[in-house]
């Protein structure tokens, strides 16, 4: 059997070319013993990951690898570290990738920690930690040396077994004896030479190796949606990519049965995968998220005070009015709260609602909290739904196991003074700013992965007439039902063999040997989490001769 511990989705951005429920689809399908998520200093796709592969049955490790920043003669230097992958490269001395992955809830802790401080502590869109930072935050944390740009290769290609064996023990020195040096074959000659070297290393320091196959994708067949990805994250096209790409289609998810041929030599390397695996015993499912402390008067309870305000809340908002019915809607929804232990949750709500009305900024609670008596109560929301019949349940049901969403909206120019409330009374640890990530449309889909294919913007525009303004999935099915109908039309024909480029010009015999084996198609990789919509995106040379 065979675990992967390296694995990179969409939120790897512009690197990653498979969401995380197709990547745990896959290993399903491979029978692999577990799979871990190791996204470049991201555990944005943690979530989507861990309940794919809870409903899958699959054992799934959440992980990351992060960029790694050393000192040089004592001084912290920044590095460009976006060389391509595609070889092994000798990179600054400042930069390595190293690989953590979470055996345990404290590790799960330091991790995230470390992916706070690597994007806090540094420009924006250049996250590292310093070997100082990654020392406090190890506990609960298995390290893989990672990538040929880990610390360990490129020590080894820079000064030889030695350095290889220097910077290993600075590892050794950090996490223990939780440490295994990562080797992969991805039938590169170079790579291949580079693993046996780093096998020895890992012998001279009685340190176990593992086998990974730093996946960035699904299948075989997604590895033009990577190239694309690739193309459009260094702003080129595909023609100009030259040895910015990698070598081939290795770098995708295999079963044992494959990785097994691979290293037949020697399998102590994907036995130690199961070993790692069988380490890591957190499961995000494990976290239940503890809310901050909502001060209350002596001798009272959540409970009691969370009953008292709606009982004051009742008596202004209905008055005269009240009835039995609103009584017992109440009594149904506090009763529940109770029972899921959420009443501090909603006093937490109601005294954020109270210091924005207290100072003058306005502001409305929305979306199903509306159904709520208790919200309306508290003045949370504004909307009687009682008097409007709204249920319940579609806000909060016995079936849930978590805090219901209660979604307020603040005056945009008075907003940072509700953050800055929310900081101060229950304290930073306590309080995060939400992520988005925004993924691409039809449209903007089609024209991006146009241009990497070299097309002109006029046909760029063409082809995105065809495309759902919402919806990659469907451009791409659009696309490859006009592929030799409207699409062929609107564009007219070119002169030469492939699509011409963006100024216009014939691209050469390259391009088109590169774009010719791929479908006109366009499909979102990770259709609500990423950028990264971008499947499949070629001009059909063999077949349509624009």
């Amino acid at each position: 059997m065979y675990a992967e511990l390296h694995c990179h989705s969409t939120f790897s951005l512009l690197d990653g070319a498979s969401d995380p429920e197709r990547l745990v689809e896959r290993a399903v399908e491979l029978g692999l013993s577990a799979l871990a998520l190791t996204d470049h200093d991201d555990l944005g796709g943690a979530v989507r990951f861990a309940t794919a592969a809870k409903e899958a049955g699959l054992v799934g490790i959440i992980g990351a690898e992060l960029t790694i920043e050393l000192m040089v003669d004592g001084r912290r230097q920044m590095a460009d570290d976006s060389r391509p992958p595609s070889t092994i490269h000798h990179l600054p001395s400042t930069i390595s990738h190293l690989v953590l992955l979470a055996e345990s809830r404290d590790g799960y802790a330091n991790l995230s920690s470390l992916i706070t401080r690597a994007r806090m502590d540094n420009p924006r869109g250049t996250p590292r930690v310093s070997l100082d930072t990654l020392a406090r935050h190890a506990d609960g944390l298995y390290a893989l040396t990672g990538c040929a740009r880990g610390a360990v290769p490129q020590a080894l290609l820079r000064g030889g077994r030695d350095a290889a064996c220097e910077s290993l023990a600075t590892l050794l020195d950090i996490f223990g004896r939780r440490v295994s040096v990562e080797v992969w074959d991805h039938a590169v000659p170079e790579e291949r030479e580079l693993a046996r070297e780093l096998i020895a290393v890992a012998r001279a320091l009685d340190v176990p190796w593992v086998v990974t196959n730093d996946v960035h994708y699904a299948r075989a067949t997604q590895r033009l949606a990577h190239d694309v990805l690739c193309a459009l994250r260094h702003g080129q096209t595909l023609e100009d990519m030259g040895t910015r790409l990698r070598p081939n289609g290795e770098w995708y998810l295999k079963g044992h049965a494959q990785m097994r041929r691979r290293w037949q030599d020697d399998d102590a390397g994907i036995r130690q995968t199961l070993a790692i695996a069988e380490r890591c015993a957190f499961r995000l499912q494990d976290l239940k998220p503890r809310l901050p402390h909502f001060t209350l008067p002596p001798g009272v309870s959540e409970d009691e005070y969370l009953a008292r305000l709606v009982e004051g809340g009742a008596a202004e908002r209905w008055g005269w009015r009240r009835t039995a019915r609103h009584d017992k809607q109440l009594e149904h929804e506090l009763a529940l709260i109770a029972k899921l232990g959420l009443a501090g949750y909603f006093l937490i709500v109601w005294d954020i609602v109270r210091f924005a009305r207290r100072d003058g900024i306005l502001c409305q609670g929305r979306g199903s909290a509306a159904n709520s008596a208790v919200c309306y109560c508290l003045g949370i929301t504004a909307v009687d739904p009682i008097k409007l019949e709204l249920l319940f349940e579609r806000f909060l049901s016995e079936e849930r196991t978590e805090a219901p969403d209660i979604d307020i909206d603040f005056a945009h120019r008075d907003r940072e003074r509700v953050l800055q409330y929310v900081y101060e009374r229950y304290g930073r640890e306590h309080a995060a700013m939400v992520c988005e990530h925004i993924t691409w449309r039809g449209r903007s889909a089609v024209r991006d992965a146009a241009r990497v294919l070299g097309f002109s913007p006029q046909q760029a525009e063409e082809l995105a007439l065809v495309a759902d303004r919402f919806s990659a999935r469907r451009t791409a099915e659009a696309l490859r039902q006009s592929a030799e109908g409207p699409v062929r039309e609107a564009l007219g024909p070119l002169r030469g063999p492939a699509a011409a480029s963006r100024d216009g010009t014939s691209p050469s015999a390259t391009a088109s040997s590169t774009t010719a084996p791929a479908a006109t198609t366009l499909a979102a990789t990770a259709p609500a989490a990423t950028l990264a919509a971008t499947r499949r995106c070629a001009s059909r040379s063999s077949r349509m001769r624009w």
